[in-house]
Order: C-alpha cells, then structure tokens, then sequence
C-alpha cells in the first residue's frame, strides 16, 4: 500500500512546540486571575515522553498539537462553572494567538480549536486543541477529572473523558520493564543495537496509520494497536 502519512521532522514542529509555549505564558496574564493552572502535551506530541506527531503526505490539514489545561478548585468545595472557563480561556487564546497570524479560535465540542494557515493556498499548516480539566465532586465527596464539554444546544458542562486503555497501558509498562533498547543486557530482553522500543512503536503506528480504513478510529486507538501489536510479538519471540 503506497505511504499515506510520514512524521514531522522535529526542526519543523519544534519552532511551533516552542511559539506555542511562549503564548500560554501569555494566556496566564489574560485570565481571570484567580484562575490558577497547569497545561501539558497530551496526545501525538506525548506519548510516554515521545513525539509521534504525523501529518498526510500531500494533504491539507498539516499537523496538529493537543494541549490540556488543568485548572485548579476554587476552593475545597467550590468548582469553576464550565462555561466561565471556556469563555476566559477562549477570549485569552483569541487575543494571543490572532496577533501571530493564526485564524479565530473554533469553539468546538471538547476544545478550543487554533488554526495556522499557508497564506499562498489557505491549507493548515498546523493547528492546536486545547481541552480544559477540573476535578469535579461527586455525590459521595470524591473528586473525578473532567472536562469542559459544549453540547448540541449550546450549553456547557463537564464531561468524563474516555480514551484510555488499561490493557494498552499494562502492556507498555511490561515493555518497558522488561525489554531494553540498544543492547542493553540489564533487561530480560533487549532489542538489538540500534533499535529500540519507541523507534519500534514509531514504525509499527505509521504502518497501521497507512493501512487504516476506518475514518472514525483516532489516532490513540492506533496507537493502543501498535503498543499490542509489539507487545504480541515480544510474547511470540519470547514463547518460541
């Protein structure tokens, strides 16, 4: 099957990674200023500490970054209302991101979508999503992380975010407990020199990108599929 999607050289994404950190410096004066947070990668740019970020071959959508914000309580019994902090992170990006040329931010169902455009042909070079978290009490007096969700109609509210895969997880904590990169005889097993783990799951979920035929699977499903699919061949070797 001809080569679909190819990886962003990290020459080209870093200039973006780094303009993109220098304006949530820029996002923490506009906010409320009771309004306090962390943010992080998530998503392509992070995955175990590694970029997997990819764009299609000869498309126009180029590559995009996912950024969360993690805000914190108000107060011990206090929660921010989701709206309020759609709208206060919303207006901060505008004003930021507007001044560097990127379009209006997109008020999507999950994030607040940016877009930055070729000026020649209109594509996206780059775009970045930015979700928004809080913990939020339960009934019972515990607190769940969610995210600030618009609905159909609207409104706002906080939504549990779904996505992670326990059995996805496990197995890239047995990889990495156990299979050493470069030779490395520490380990029970070890890839040969090299190669390594990352530069495995880096050709494994290009190839399944490729190969994908179903328009609905995200990218994160994928690359659970590469992590199993490693893990399936570990066993394979391992058994024989």
């Amino acid at each position: 099957m001809a080569k679909i999607f190819e990886y962003v050289p990290y020459e080209e994404y870093k200039p973006v990674m780094q303009r993109v950190e220098a304006c949530i410096d820029k996002i923490y004066d506009l906010i409320d200023e009771q309004i306090k947070f962390e943010w992080g990668y998530v998503g392509s740019a992070n995955r175990y500490g590694v970029a997997f970020i990819t764009r299609r071959i000869n498309g126009n959508k180029g590559f995009d970054f996912d950024v969360n914000f993690y805000v914190h309580r108000p107060s011990k019994n206090e929660s921010w209302k989701a709206k309020y902090l759609r709208i206060q992170f919303y207006k901060a990006i505008q004003a930021v991101f507007k001044k560097l040329g990127y379009e209006d931010p997109e008020d999507r169902t999950s994030v607040i979508r940016v877009k930055f455009l070729d000026k020649k042909d209109r594509t996206i070079t780059h775009s970045i999503d930015f979700a928004i978290f809080q913990d939020i009490m339960n009934g019972d007096g515990t607190l769940t992380e969610k995210y600030a969700r618009k609905y159909d109609n609207g409104s706002y509210g906080w939504t549990t975010r779904g996505g992670k895969n326990i059995n996805a997880i496990e197995k890239m904590d047995w990889l990495n407990k156990n299979v050493g990169d470069d030779g490395d005889k520490k380990y029970p097993y070890f890839y040969s020199k090299g190669s390594s783990l990352m530069v495995d799951l880096k050709q494994e979920y290009l190839k399944l990108k490729d190969n994908n035929q179903d328009e609905d699977k995200c990218s994160f499903q994928l690359f659970n599929e590469a992590i199993n699919n490693i893990y399936n061949q570990w066993m394979q070797y391992i058994n024989k």
